[in-house]
């Protein structure tokens, strides 16, 4: 397989924290790439470099060192406008849910498509209301965070990384510490897309729509 059929690559990617007596290595001669349409776990202890690595991949931090190609484009040296556009193409899971405590679960899940541009409102608020219903929340479209379980922060978050169809998925957090819904729903929407040869690049309201329920494999 050539270059193309990796759309995630890193070689030889080293990165620090700190600076002077305070700076340490984090991450030591990382290399490695990875398969389109696969499904890849990264496992290690705490503070093993694994969300480091993640938010590196991601364009959440600027390459130090080494190279990080993703999606066909070098990240070391890339400029801000090059880095928000790939992470219009991608989506995250954080590991402490990231939701706006200000929206509504629903508009935490529009966020996933407005970020992609000029996108019609009332196609939003359904891809939103179809993903979130997909996962079990219907009834809690119009809840503020701070009036959902832990489970369902975790489901909205799911929700809002893959309601715009990203190119790549990234959850920062393993999905076997999520709740026992959260786990499945993510296991089968992964495997449905990691049988995709090419995900779609830009974002359409039939391609949410189409999506049916997902269950545990």
């Amino acid at each position: 397989m050539g270059d193309e059929d990796f759309p995630v690559q890193a070689r030889a990617l080293n990165h620090w924290f700190g600076r002077g007596e305070a700076r340490k290595q984090a991450l030591y001669d990382i290399n490695l790439r990875i398969a389109r349409g696969s499904l890849t776990v990264l496992v290690g202890p705490s503070g093993s470099g694994k969300t480091t690595l993640l938010t590196l991949l991601g364009c959440l931090r600027e390459v130090q060192q080494g190279s990080v190609v993703l999606l066909g484009h070098e990240l070391h040296g890339a400029t801000p406008a090059l880095a928000t556009a790939l992470r219009r193409r991608l989506g995250f899971i954080f590991q402490a849910h990231n939701l706006h405590e200000s929206l509504t679960a629903a508009q935490n899940v529009m966020m996933g498509v407005q970020v992609l541009g000029r996108v019609d409102k009332a196609q939003a608020q359904a891809a939103a209301a179809h993903v979130l219903g997909l996962l079990g929340l219907s009834e809690r479209l119009d809840y503020l965070p701070a009036n959902l379980s832990g489970g369902q922060k975790q489901r909205v978050a799911i929700a809002r990384a893959l309601v715009g169809t990203p190119s790549w998925c990234w959850p920062t957090n393993p999905p076997p510490r999520w709740t026992a819904t959260a786990a499945p729903m993510w296991w089968s929407c992964s495997s449905d897309w990691g049988r995709r040869a090419a995900p779609p690049r830009s974002w359409s309201p039939t391609t949410t729509a189409s999506w049916t329920a997902p269950t545990a494999s």
